[in-house]
């Protein structure tokens, strides 16, 4: 007994001496970094994430403390997103630190920096090997998602919606949490912000007991008697609710009142096709950013069974230029698990130029019909806003599809991009991938452009 307690105080030891020792190649990382005009800050978090950083307005450099049998494990293999939990030692999980680093970002190739990183690494891996600790790796999720370079702690310049547990800021935690919206907390302004079959969108002003937040108001025609235009309403307005990821607009609430309205947070610089088509000289890069974050809101309703129906360009709002969000679930069905599609009973005013064949010839969706209309929706973000298939009608289209062919890539669209846009408009729905293989593919081109 005496001998397994001095086993146990003599591994807690090396292990709180990694741990200083990570902490001082660390700090000796941010003096190499000192000529940089830029704050600073060391933070220990108990959750487990990857090295990566993100090229909006803040970056953060996370780094991960692999447990590994190799010892030439190096600074790139660090970088790369979706190393699964299971390689993390539980013994760790309390050893990470959290660089915050505001811009400009600090070169990868910075003498020191990969030395330094890898040192701290490797002497942790070793020291943890030699101790041949005995226990169950650990399980624990961390959120919804994989982490990747959006989802780190962002400042409110580059995620003003979003706090940093992803919670959404118009929820104040002092009050209990409803789907209504109260007339009275709620203040329109002038000024459609756009219109559509069911009515209007206009800029409001939501004030609740310690705050105010702009938000977007989409109002029922008052004239319109309509029940199934309401019940549309009512249907996208119960979908949202039970969505909650960064990189889809959130519903707020139901008001009720002199017309029914539903309240969602506001993305000011509107869809993507139209800021593309008045900003022509928005990078590659940046178009590259804004379409991976919308693989990831994809990616989550499809690990919640969600089908979104309506995913294009214009259906993506814009936040900021570096922070994109989906919109529009009007369309939106919830599938069954062991089903993995909806069968429409009938086809109704769909966009076709955005639908996979499947969803023309059997009026089947799921996921995977999902992706087509995000190879779509990327061949409108690399061309600049421009309509697809343009001039074309419905049934010109099908034909083209049905005879193999494709549209042509975008004016100066990398190859990659469009090599994936062709795998999305893979006609077999069987042999299409989901976005559990579209989003990592994205992530990682954009790694390669951003370094």
């Amino acid at each position: 007994m005496m001998l397994l307690c001095g086993y146990y105080l003599y591994s807690f030891f090396l292990l709180r001496l990694c741990c200083l020792s990570v902490y001082f190649q660390l700090q000796n990382i941010l003096n190499n970094f000192s000529s940089y005009d830029s704050w600073w800050s060391i933070t220990p978090t108990n959750q487990m994430a990857c090295y990566e950083y993100s090229q909006s307005h803040v970056q953060d450099l996370m780094v991960k403390l692999v447990k590994t049998d190799t010892t030439d494990q190096n600074l790139s293999r660090l970088v790369l997103p979706n190393l699964s939990l299971t390689q993390i030692d539980p013994h760790v999980s309390n050893f990470l630190f959290t660089v915050q680093i505001g811009r400009p970002v600090p070169p990868l190739n910075h003498p020191g920096l990969g030395s330094a990183i890898q040192n701290a690494a490797d002497g942790l891996r070793s020291m943890l090997g030699q101790l041949n600790i005995s226990g169950k790796r650990s399980r624990r999720r961390i959120g919804n998602t994989d982490l990747n370079p959006y989802e780190t702690r962002m400042s409110k310049e580059a995620m003003p919606m979003d706090t940093e547990v992803y919670e959404s800021p118009y929820a104040d935690p002092d009050e209990l949490r409803s789907s209504t919206v109260d007339r009275n907390q709620l203040f329109l302004e002038d000024g459609e912000l756009g219109s559509g079959n069911f009515g209007t969108v206009m800029k409001g002003i939501y004030k609740m007991r310690k705050t105010e937040k702009p938000v977007a108001v989409k109002i029922l025609k008052n004239d319109d008697n309509n029940p199934s235009v309401r019940e549309e309403m009512l249907r996208e307005a119960n979908v949202m609710q039970q969505l909650d990821n960064p990189y889809i607009v959130r519903m707020i609430g139901i008001c009720e009142a002199e017309n029914l309205m539903l309240v969602m947070e506001l993305a000011e610089l509107g869809p993507l096709n139209k800021f593309l088509q008045k900003n022509k000289n928005t990078s590659v890069k940046n178009i590259t950013e804004l379409v991976h974050q919308v693989s990831m809101g994809m990616k989550y309703l499809e690990e919640h069974n969600f089908v979104h129906r309506d995913l294009a360009a214009r259906n993506v709002l814009l936040v900021t230029q570096h922070y994109a969000k989906i919109s529009d679930f009007g369309l939106s069905k919830a599938v069954a698990e062991e089903q993995n599609y909806y069968k429409a009973k009938g086809h109704g005013k769909w966009p076709v130029k955005w639908y996979a064949p499947e969803c023309i010839n059997y009026f089947k969706f799921s996921s995977k019909s999902d992706v087509w209309s995000f190879g779509v929706l990327m061949w409108e973000a690399f061309s600049f806003g421009q309509k697809p298939y343009k001039g074309m009608k419905g049934n010109d289209v099908m034909q083209m599809l049905e005879s193999g062919k494709r549209m042509e890539p975008p004016a100066n669209c990398p190859t990659e991009m469009y090599d994936l846009m062709t795998t999305c408009w893979t006609y077999k729905v069987e042999e299409r991938p989901g976005f559990a293989v579209v989003e990592p593919r994205l992530r990682e081109y954009y790694y390669d452009i951003a370094q």
